[in-house]
């Protein structure tokens, strides 16, 4: 017998049952991978359209309370069916907004002269509308719509949830009235033989 050697162990080969095994984890390794790059890929579209919106709305609540914070009247008018809010402003200076083409309208004017007009995207907006509520002391302009949300991959038609906007603006209120200065009579000594 022979006890005193010890027994090396010949290099051993991978079974098939073993490279299956491999194999079957890499390619559900990989089809994990390549799902979720897709899945970026096609949120990051969405998401910059989302971020998009978002500026879009934030450019359009600054230029709309500044419009109707520095106007000294504002009106709601109706051309056909569409809604414009036109708000006056001092030195012949008109401000128009109007809903067309799936976006908000502002278009400003000088003496009737075009000045400048920009456009603010409503992504899939609905039932748009203007408001003018006269108080007492000043009047409050509201810019209402409502947005309509459609989950990713399914028509506006199908399920939807709506997402109410709202901006609210009082008239006038960077109007600076002009300074009544009441005329005062100094005390002067009075020429001789006239009355003060």
């Amino acid at each position: 017998m022979n006890l005193g050697k010890k027994h090396r162990a010949l290099p051993r080969g991978s079974s098939l049952v073993e490279t299956l095994t491999a194999i079957a984890i890499a390619g559900a390794i990989f089809s994990v991978t390549a799902t979720l790059f897709y899945s970026l890929l096609t949120g990051r579209g969405d998401g910059r359209q989302a971020l998009e919106q978002r500026v879009s709305d934030v450019r359009l609540a600054d230029d709309f309370r500044r419009d109707v914070h520095s106007s000294s009247s504002a009106q709601v008018t109706t051309i056909g069916d569409v809604p414009r809010l036109v708000l006056t402003q001092a030195e012949g200076r008109t401000v128009e907004y109007r809903f067309e083409q799936g976006g908000l309208v502002r278009r400003e004017k000088l003496e009737e002269k075009p000045v400048r007009q920009e456009s603010y995207r409503l992504a899939q907006a609905s039932d748009v509308r203007f408001e003018v509520e006269q108080a007492a002391e000043a009047s409050l302009v509201r810019l209402a719509w409502v947005e309509i949300l459609a989950p990713p991959g399914m028509s506006s038609k199908g399920t939807r949830a709506e997402r109410p906007h709202e901006l609210l603006a009082l008239v006038g209120r960077n109007v600076v009235a002009p300074i009544q200065v009441a005329s005062t009579t100094a005390n002067t000594a009075a020429p001789a033989g006239e009355t003060p």
